[in-house]
């Protein structure tokens, strides 16, 4: 073409027009050059060690000890409260309300109150070994919450209902023998509680207490019994306690 045609650039222009080429594709280049940068840091060197972890030791933990899976089931004296629960549900008389007396390998129950809430006169003997409940006559008459306590394989009676009054009289009695009269209260009680000291048989109810000799059947009045007395307690734990020296 000839110089200075409308279709020819001039040396300068030309110039100018490279220089804006390369700074665009020179941009361009930045640009894509910073983008993989960028990425390349995000993403991290594919080569890079991946830290170690240390897996973690399961330690199992032992289980909870239970004390009381290390006790019995039941003490002795539970064995013995539950069996004596037994033997009374065979009994034809509440166990409270009846006078109880261990003599050899029996226990010996005497009166009480039957089923119809009336006292009775049977006496009924239990083996201690079988737990078996077996009729052994009759008392002098019917009779339910004396007053009862034991000395020397006596059973002694204080009071008491008959089912038609309430008794006065001391009685003493023995298995395989007639209940004695000991002495007369001055009044007529029922359910009292009775324990000796020594020879002396102490009958408390409510305030009042009398001081009963039963070698020679003198009755006084006591300001009060003695804080312990023998012979005493509930025939609940007197049965228990007379299972287990059998057992023993």
């Amino acid at each position: 073409m000839l110089p200075g045609s409308t279709f020819e650039p001039s040396a300068p222009a030309a110039a100018s027009q490279a220089r804006r080429v390369a700074l665009i594709a020179g941009a361009v280049v930045a640009v894509i050059a910073i983008a993989l940068v960028t990425m390349f840091l995000a993403r991290g060197p594919s080569h890079a060690k991946k830290p170690s972890v240390t897996p973690a030791v399961s330690v199992a933990t032992p289980p909870a000890v239970n004390p009381a899976a290390h006790k019995p089931a039941h003490t002795p004296a539970q064995q013995g409260t539950a069996l004596a629960g037994q033997i009374a549900s065979k009994l034809p008389v509440a166990l409270a309300s009846t006078a109880l007396l261990r003599s050899g390998g029996d226990v010996y129950a005497v009166g009480g109150t039957g089923p119809d809430g009336k006292p009775v006169d049977g006496i009924w003997r239990i083996g201690l070994a079988s737990g078996k409940v077996t009729s052994a006559g009759t008392f002098v008459e019917p009779l339910a919450a004396a007053g009862v306590a034991r000395r020397g394989g006596v059973l002694y009676f204080a009071g008491g209902w008959t089912g038609t009054k309430l008794a006065t009289a001391v009685l003493r009695w023995v298995p395989g023998q007639s209940p004695t009269l000991v002495a007369r209260l001055p009044v007529a009680l029922r359910g009292a509680s009775a324990g000796f000291a020594g020879s002396v048989l102490y009958v408390t109810k409510g305030k009042a207490t009398y001081a009963v000799d039963v070698r020679t059947g003198s009755v006084t009045s006591a300001a009060h019994a003695p804080s312990k007395l023998a012979g005493a307690g509930s025939n609940l734990a007197y049965l228990a306690q007379s299972l287990l020296a059998s057992r023993g």
